[in-house]
């Protein structure tokens, strides 16, 4: 996949983040931090090597960078070469 999405199910943003992947035909796999201990593992390991705190939700993981939040704007740019 392209991007990896850290998130939980009652995220709103996580929602609009899943759709906005989806209707663009971005390659993506979705990862419940709360219910996938292994996921959430994963999110840590990533975002410590970047300084990163693991306290909000969605994370993305787009080619090996990570973005904190949903912004339609910064994921079009880190989607860009894509």
């Amino acid at each position: 996949p392209i991007a990896i999405l850290y998130g939980t199910r009652w995220c709103k943003a996580c929602k609009a983040a899943r759709q906005y992947l989806a209707s663009n035909l971005i390659p993506f796999t979705a990862k419940d931090i709360e219910k996938d201990p292994s996921a959430a593992r994963e999110l840590q390991q990533k975002a410590s090597r970047f300084g990163i705190s693991t306290d909000r939700v969605p994370m993305l993981d787009v080619r090996g960078r990570l973005l904190v939040g949903y912004d339609e704007t910064r994921l079009d740019g880190f989607l860009a070469d894509w």
